[in-house]
C-alpha cells in the first residue's frame, strides 16, 4: 500500500521547489524494483517485485500528475512458478504499459490484466524459475526510433534484440561462459546493472543411498552459464543505438546500421589498459566533453595498503568514432577507501565537470577514534571542452565519528539539480540521521553552502537514488529500505 504523506518539508524560497514524501509499503518482501516511464507519458512508475507466503507479485504505482502517487497499486498480479524473469515497457502501440514475463524456454508480453501471450521461443540464460525470486531484465530501449520499446533477452545461444509484436531485431551469438557465479558485483555501464547475467541450472546427477528401501532426495547441484552484461547507447553519435559489452578486459561493439540491423560479427574490439593486480569499479559511457560520439569512463582500485587504496580515473573522448580507444583523453589518481566520479555540468555554463567524491577511513595511531573523512571535490572543463583543470575548483571535506555510520545512507553526493536553480548540487549526510540538500555555490569563491532543506531518514539499511521522476527538471529522492520505499517528490 502506498501512502501519501503530503508534508512540505521546509519553507524554500519562492524559486526553489518543496517536497511532497510519499511511502510505498507493500505485502511482503520486496525482492526486486523497476523505476521506469514504460508507458510514455513523462511520469515515471514504481514496479515492485513482492514475495508474500510464498506467492511472487508485481505491482506497479503511478503518478496521478500534479497529486503525485496514487495511494494504491494501479496493477498487482500473482506471478506464475514458471516465470523466471519480467520488464516491464511501453512495447506495443497501445495505450498504457506491458509486462514481460520470460519462463524457461519463451518470452510472453501482456496488457496489465490482459492475457499472456507468446512472442517468442527459444531456451533462455535464465532458465531456472524460482521461489524467492525474481529479476528484472533492465536493457529496454527504443533501438530502432520506431517510439516503441524494444529488449535484450539473453538465451542459451547470446542476445537477441526483441521487438514486442515478436519481431527479432538482430541475434548477436555468444558462448555462454562455464563456471561460478561472481561474488562480487561491479558498477558496469552506469550501475543499474551488475555486471553479468548468470543462470543455474539443475545437475541431472543422482545418486541414492544404498541402504535398502530407502530413497532419499538428491542434492541439489549447480552449474553456472554467465554472458557479459550489455549497454544500448548511441557510441558513434549518428543517432543510432548501438550495443555493447565488456569481456576479458575489451569492450566489444556491435554498430547499427542504416537499415535498423546488427551485424552478427563484432565491429569494434577496444582493448582496456592492463589491470596490473586492480580493479574495474565503473565503466561507463557518456557525453563527457569529446565529439558527438559517446566518451568512455574507467575507474579502477587497487594498489594501496591498509584501508586506503590508489583510485585511476581514466576517460577518453569519442574512441568509437575515431575507431580506437587511443591515449587516454583525462587521467587522474587519487588516494581514497571508497571514490566514486560524477561528470556532467555543475555550475550551469554547459561544460562537464568532474565531480569526484571521497570517502577515507583514518584508524588513528591507538586505533581507539578512528574517523571517517568525506569530500566533494570539482574540477572545472579545460577551455577546449576536452579534460578537466588540475586543482579543484571547489573542494569540501567533513568528518564524522564511526559511531555516526549507524546514520549512514548510500547518497550520491552529485544528484543533480535539486533546488530548480539549473545548476547542481550536493547530498550529505548529517551524521544524525538526516539526508542536507546542499547548493555548489559559484559566485565569489566556490563553496558548497548551508543546507536549504533536511529530510530526516532512517539511513541504517537504506540507499537513496535520485530520478526526475516527473520530468519538472529537478531531481526527486527514491529512498530504499528493506521493506518499503519512500519518495520525496519535487513541486514547483
Amino acid at each position: 500500500m502506498l501512502l501519501p504523506l503530503l508534508l512540505l518539508l521546509a519553507a524554500p524560497a519562492p524559486q526553489e521547489p518543496s517536497f511532497a514524501r510519499y511511502r510505498i509499503d507493500p505485502a511482503g518482501e520486496i525482492i526486486d524494483t523497476l523505476v521506469t516511464d514504460a508507458d510514455g507519458d513523462g511520469l515515471s512508475e514504481i514496479w515492485l517485485a513482492t514475495l508474500e507466503d510464498g506467492v511472487r507479485r508485481i505491482s506497479v504505482s503511478k503518478q496521478l500528475g500534479s497529486q503525485g502517487f496514487a495511494a494504491e497499486p494501479a496493477h498487482t498480479q500473482p506471478i506464475s512458478k514458471a516465470v523466471v524473469a519480467w520488464s516491464a515497457g511501453n512495447f506495443l502501440p497501445d495505450e498504457g504499459a506491458e509486462l514481460l514475463l520470460t519462463t524457461r524456454e519463451a518470452v510472453y508480453l501482456q496488457s496489465l490484466g490482459g492475457r499472456p501471450r507468446k512472442i517468442l521461443d527459444s531456451p533462455m540464460l535464465l532458465d531456472l524459475p524460482s521461489e524467492t525470486e525474481l529479476p528484472v531484465l533492465r536493457e529496454v530501449a527504443d533501438l530502432n526510433a520506431d517510439g516503441l520499446d524494444e529488449i535484450v533477452i539473453p538465451t542459451r545461444e547470446g542476445y537477441t534484440l526483441l521487438a514486442g509484436d515478436g519481431t527479432v531485431l538482430a541475434e548477436i551469438p555468444w558462448a555462454p561462459r562455464e563456471g561460478r557465479s561472481p561474488v562480487a558485483q561491479q558498477e558496469l555501464f552506469g550501475g543499474a546493472a551488475t555486471a553479468t547475467l548468470s543462470s543455474r541450472a539443475l545437475s541431472d546427477l543422482f545418486v541414492p543411498e544404498e541402504s535398502p528401501g530407502v530413497v532419499s532426495r538428491p542434492p541439489l547441484m549447480f552449474t553456472s552459464s554467465v554472458l557479459p552484461r550489455p549497454t544500448l547507447e548511441d557510441l558513434n553519435g549518428d543517432g543510432r543505438i548501438d550495443f555493447s559489452f565488456h569481456h576479458r578486459n575489451q569492450i566489444r561493439v556491435h554498430l547499427q546500421d542504416e537499415d535498423g540491423g546488427f551485424p552478427r560479427g563484432i565491429s569494434m574490439r577496444l582493448d582496456l589498459p592492463e589491470l596490473k593486480s586492480q580493479d574495474n569499479e565503473v565503466l561507463r559511457w557518456g557525453q563527457f566533453g569529446g565529439g558527438p560520439g559517446a566518451d568512455l569512463l574507467l575507474v579502477r582500485s587497487g594498489g594501496g595498503l591498509g584501508v586506503s587504496y590508489e583510485w585511476q580515473i581514466r576517460v577518453w573522448f569519442d574512441p568509437v568514432s575515431r575507431g580506437e580507444l587511443g591515449e587516454v583523453g583525462h587521467f587522474r589518481k587519487v588516494e581514497g577507501s571508497w571514490v566514486r566520479p560524477t561528470i556532467t555540468d555543475l555550475d550551469g555554463d554547459g561544460l562537464p565537470e568532474l565531480g569526484v567524491s571521497i570517502w577515507e577511513l583514518e584508524l588513528g595511531l591507538t586505533l581507539r577514534d578512528p574517523r571517517v573523512t568525506h569530500g566533494v571535490y570539482v574540477f572545472r572543463a579545460q577551455a577546449d571542452g576536452t579534460g578537466w583543470e588540475t586543482r579543484a575548483a571547489l573542494a569540501s571535506e567533513r568528518s564524522y565519528g564511526v559511531d555516526d555510520l549507524e546514520s549512514f545512507a548510500v547518497v550520491p553526493s552529485f544528484p543533480g539539480d535539486l533546488n530548480g536553480d539549473g545548476q547542481g548540487d550536493t547530498l550529505q549526510s548529517s551524521g544524525d540521521g538526516e539526508l542536507e540538500f546542499r547548493a555548489l555555490e559559484w559566485a565569489g569563491a566556490p563553496r558548497v553552502g548551508d543546507p536549504f532543506l533536511r529530510v530526516p531518514v532512517d539511513a541504517l539499511a537504506a540507499v537513496v537514488r535520485v530520478r526526475d521522476l516527473n520530468s519538472d527538471g529537478v531531481g526527486d529522492l527514491l529512498v530504499a529500505h528493506l521493506g518499503h520505499w519512500e519518495i520525496y517528490l519535487s513541486r514547483r
